[in-house]
């Protein structure tokens, strides 16, 4: 199955053809994904009672059908849905928890932030 994608916001991404689901979940990162790694020194530190911030990504849907089919995609890459809330009146967010689900979604991007860091990259 052959799918086509553009999105009338971002000025640089055209339309392009993407044959699979991980080439459209990598696209999605790459418009407007964001990646946070847990911070070990800080998780040494305070420990799991005070310190609960995890691995996560972020997916950006425009809009609610987008983020059906945003997560259409997750179950088909056999990635366990988290619930989504809405970011703002058109935007909804698709987050991604756990660091192996992370790895394993960014393993899908050609170029992404891939450095363990503690904050947001």
């Amino acid at each position: 199955m052959t799918f086509y994608k553009t999105c009338a916001f971002c000025k640089g991404m055209k339309m392009i053809e993407l044959e699979n689901p991980e080439q459209r979940l990598a696209w999605y990162f790459q418009r407007n994904g964001q990646v946070r790694w847990q911070d070990a020194e800080r998780f040494k530190k305070e420990g799991w009672k005070k310190y609960k911030k995890g691995s996560e990504i972020r997916l950006t849907a425009l809009s609610a059908e987008e983020l059906a089919e945003m997560r259409h995609v997750l179950e088909q890459t056999n990635f366990k849905l988290a619930r989504p809330f809405r970011k703002t009146r058109y935007h909804y967010v698709q987050p991604i928890y756990g660091r192996e689900a992370v790895e394993r979604f960014l393993s899908f991007v050609p170029e992404g932030p891939r450095k363990k860091l503690g904050n947001t990259v």
